[in-house]
């Protein structure tokens, strides 16, 4: 499954770069957060972890994500696994007239049987979670441009 988003913010990409990156801005500025915990090298890098909790699905989830990849106001990565599949959230940021273009992917790879056979059921809830990842980069786009 793959999930693909973009949104136009009228701010300096290197901006627009910072507070996606900025993990404790992200805890006091993304509704869907729960709350976050950094496990590891709390400055924004390969190798940065961090424990998030949302309500998905009107239950709490609770998951392990790092930063697999990182190119200063171009891109990033981020890894998680859950439940038998591998998650690999990629963003990245494109400088306009007018601002930043910030575009993202989410896909989920399902890697044991199990997984796999529940990957066709993904449908069920796809539109819910490429709902949550956009309203994500909204909440950001309004934290940018007040």
């Amino acid at each position: 499954m793959t999930i693909t988003s973009s949104i136009m913010i009228e701010a300096p990409v290197e901006r627009v770069f910072a507070t996606f990156t900025d993990l404790e801005l992200l805890q006091k500025t993304v509704q869907g957060i729960e709350k976050l915990e950094i496990l590891e090298q709390p400055k924004f890098g390969v190798g940065t972890k961090w424990r998030e909790t949302r309500v998905m699905m009107g239950k709490e989830a609770t998951e392990v994500m790092w930063v697999t990849d990182l190119e200063p106001n171009k891109s990033y990565s981020i890894g998680a696994e859950s439940h038998g599949t591998k998650y690999l959230s990629v963003y990245n940021f494109t400088e306009t007239d007018e601002g930043a273009e910030v575009s993202m992917s989410f896909t989920g790879t399902p890697m044991t049987t199990m997984a796999k056979v529940f990957s066709g059921l993904a449908f069920l809830f796809k539109g819910s979670l490429e709902k949550q990842l956009h309203k994500d980069m909204e909440d950001l786009k309004a934290e940018l441009e007040k």
